[in-house]
């Protein structure tokens, strides 16, 4: 082979060895690109998911509720008496896949707690649902009926609810505890101002666990106490506010009044012994409240004429 045809063949051959080296090259940053996508993902994008799977498998964490205070309000000089506290209820729920008489759980469910049977079939149903809450704030009576059956797939958990003793007794004042975004808060009122005072801090458990989900007892348990929210006295008096709500109910329906307001102060010190509105509504049932306004406490949120007490400073 003569020289020019060798020199030829190089020519020829090196724009293919150029070509793999470029796809090489080529190659090794796309692997490099995608590892560095993909390092990119968990590091940062999914840095916190992670990050909490990982404390989920190695860490026992807890939170510790506060208990929330209670509110009272006057009963004579002295005494007081609670309006809003708190107490444990059950709540009925099921687990569809562990439920074996369907019907027999269907029927009993639907007449221990008056809701539809329709209702309760269409969530016995759901069998790859991990669980239905059927009933929320049973009473004793309820639970016991509920242990008794002793139904396979029906249980029961304790929740701690707000609730009001007096019923309708200054409930616009008061307020109520209610969910927003997910979470329970006092909302209107007593309970909606003062919220966080009431509230109180959560506190937690933490410590370390093995691979089986158990304690490490050797290992430092972090525990912070609850700080319970602050119990609040009004100074409205139990009797004068019953009186006057009872008067006021009676005039409106008497005269036939869209609404009534009743403002009763001590003249000396300027304390609110009774305030009192016509319509109202039971804290304990605020869910069934088709109009909201009425949460509304008009004595202190509305406009009002001053009329005829106002003339004497007119005429002065």
């Amino acid at each position: 082979m003569s020289r020019n045809s060798k020199k030829r063949n190089k020519q020829s051959f090196k724009p293919l060895v150029n070509w793999r080296v470029n796809f090489l090259f080529l190659l090794v940053i796309g692997i490099m690109a995608v590892i560095f996508h993909r390092l990119y993902e968990l590091q940062i994008l999914e840095h916190e998911r992670l990050e909490a799977k990982a404390q989920e498998q190695h860490q026992f964490f807890e939170k510790l509720k506060a208990q929330r205070g209670q509110i009272y309000i006057k009963d004579g000089n002295t005494n007081s008496i609670p309006i809003a506290t708190n107490e444990q209820r059950n709540t009925v729920y099921i687990v569809p896949k562990n439920i074996v008489d369907k019907e027999g759980v269907i029927k009993t469910l639907s007449s221990l707690f008056l809701i539809d049977e329709q209702e309760v079939r269409r969530k016995v149903m759901k069998e790859d649902d991990l669980y239905e809450v059927i009933k929320r704030k049973i009473t004793q009576e309820q639970s016991k009926i509920i242990e008794q059956k002793n139904m396979r797939g029906v249980e029961m958990f304790s929740e701690r609810w707000r609730h009001y003793p007096q019923g309708n007794l200054a409930s616009k004042i008061i307020g109520f505890v209610g969910y927003n975004k997910g979470k329970r808060v006092g909302q209107y009122g007593i309970e909606g101002y003062f919220n966080e005072q009431l509230e109180g801090q959560a506190g937690f458990v933490k410590a370390e666990k093995d691979t089986s989900g158990r304690w490490i007892s050797i290992n430092q348990r972090v525990m912070e106490k609850p700080k319970h929210g602050t119990d609040i006295v009004l100074t409205l008096d139990h009797s004068v506010q019953y009186f006057v709500e009872n008067l006021l109910n009676q005039s409106v329906e008497k005269y036939g009044a869209a609404s009534g307001s009743i403002i009763v102060m001590d003249p000396n010190t300027g304390k609110i012994i009774a305030m009192a509105e016509s319509p109202s509504y039971n804290n304990n049932e605020f869910n069934k409240v088709e109009d909201p306004a009425i949460f509304k406490n008009n004595c202190i949120s509305s406009q009002y004429e001053p009329g005829s007490v106002f003339k004497p400073i007119t005429a002065s």
